[in-house]
């Protein structure tokens, strides 16, 4: 797997923070501030690819690009092995450049691929869509011309993985070590290599990719997990293997019609009633958020709604911003104010991420960050921020970034309460968002959950 080509759409953690105060990062709602209800967006599949069922079995020299979506996991197979992972929207086809992406090889090209026989690829991707979470999954499989082209592009990943650990691959990214694995066997060739690789820009941030392919003709099917954890995945990808290989069969035999979501889905706004309450708890989370009476005057909602529940029970956010000038709070001024709350079902899951932020501290929020960038993207500076403890545990981060309009500073605090965890998020121009400003709207913050989980 080519490290410089960790998903481009992937969003940073630095980027993802700053795109929370629209509350677009999670999909919260809609596009006009200025509609009640707001619009929520809800990501629909543009197309459906279908296997038309046949009664008899389909030669494998016979399949065609329409044959592949039917054969890579789903969602329900992920969950077996992996939980808290969702369909990315770049999951889909894949043409020759994106194939050469796929490479360890910082030489490979597009023409180098179509060269090797390449005719066409399907990959389902699944990513945690909490940054504070650090795991992607893939499923994919390639069709070749010949079968002799699919056996030397699996042969070529094995050159590659092993001509280039220990040295640098491109843009600062050193590929470390490489290690061919003995999985079981499925079809005509099987083989899994795991690797790891550091990012000299990113004060050496490690991550680890396990990748099992196996080949059955002209095909060959790939699943990989990329994550920062120094875990052995082969059991896990070997299981998924095996699922992924009964549904190769079950392509080749007709007996399954695929429904895959297209590579890059139509956003179609559904209307959501802004202060309604979630359906799935007793707790109504738009109780625990901060209202218009808590900002300075001026102040507006530009998008609220449910957002992503990243494992949670439940999930809202809430954005506001400024009707025109900044807003004056206390002796700062701010941009831009974001919240989001989620319900756990216990205290323990909601601090978990927290804690998380507080043990491994700025090193795993760059090391997150990587992991959600390219390596080519620069960060702006990231430190603690220091604020008192809010909540049961709390953490509260800076970034300060180069905008057209001049430096900002982006402070977001995480804290938990409880079985509901907070993030506040604010913006402001550099050196004129004032620590003790910010200690103050997450305290009211704070009350207002605690208050609310009282009742």
């Amino acid at each position: 797997m080519r490290f410089r080509a960790i998903p481009r759409n992937r969003i940073a953690l630095w980027v993802a923070i700053l795109l929370i105060a629209a509350l677009a990062a999670c999909g919260p709602c809609g596009d006009d501030p200025a509609t009640s209800p707001v619009a929520s967006p809800e990501i629909t599949p543009a197309a459906v690819a279908t296997v038309t069922p046949t009664p008899t079995q389909i030669p494998l020299e016979s399949l065609s690009r329409q044959h592949l979506p039917g054969m890579v996991l789903d969602q329900t197979e992920i969950n077996t092995e992996f939980t808290g992972l969702q369909l990315q929207e770049r999951s889909g086809y894949f043409d020759p450049a994106a194939a050469a992406n796929h490479t360890i090889d910082p030489t490979d090209t597009a023409q180098d691929m179509t060269s090797n026989g390449y005719l066409a690829g399907h990959e389902q991707v699944y990513s945690a869509s909490d940054p504070l979470l650090r795991k992607t999954v893939t499923a994919r499989v390639y069709l070749w011309d010949t079968t002799e082209h699919a056996r030397d592009f699996i042969q070529r990943h094995i050159e590659a993985s092993n001509r280039y650990a220990g040295g640098l691959l491109e843009n600062g990214v050193t590929l470390d070590s490489s290690e061919q694995l003995s999985p079981q066997s499925i079809g005509d060739q099987t083989i899994a290599t795991r690797l790891a690789a550091t990012f000299e820009a990113f004060d050496g941030a490690t991550f680890n990719t396990t990748v099992l392919m196996w080949r059955r003709g002209a095909l060959v099917g790939v699943v990989g997990v990329l994550d920062f954890d120094a875990v052995d995945q082969l059991p896990a990808l070997e299981r998924l293997s095996q699922r992924m290989n009964d549904r190769m069969d079950e392509v080749l035999t007709g007996s399954v019609t695929a429904q895959a979501p297209a590579p890059n889905p139509v956003i179609q706004p559904t209307i959501e009633a802004p202060a309604q309450a979630p359906t799935e708890s007793a707790v109504d989370l738009t109780s625990l958020t901060l209202g218009i009476e808590d900002l300075p005057a001026g102040a507006i909602i530009d998008r609220e709604g449910a957002v992503e529940k990243a494992g949670a029970l439940q999930a809202y956010g809430r954005s506001f911003k400024p009707q025109s000038a900044n807003l004056v709070y206390g002796s700062s001024e701010f941009i831009e104010v974001s919240l989001v709350v989620w319900e756990y079902p216990n205290a323990q899951s909601a601090r978990g991420p927290v804690d998380f932020l507080n043990n491994e501290g700025v090193a795993a929020a760059r090391q997150m960050a990587q992991a959600q960038s390219t390596s080519t993207t620069a960060l702006p500076e990231l430190d603690v921020y220091d604020l008192p403890t809010v909540g049961d545990v709390s953490i509260a981060l800076v970034l300060k970034s180069s905008t057209p309009s001049g430096m900002v500073d982006a402070i977001v605090v995480h804290f938990a309460n409880g079985p509901i965890r907070a993030q506040l998020l604010i913006v402001g121009p550099s050196g004129r968002v004032a620590a003790e400003d910010i200690a103050s709207l997450t305290q009211t913050f704070n009350q207002r959950i605690a208050d609310n989980l009282q009742q």
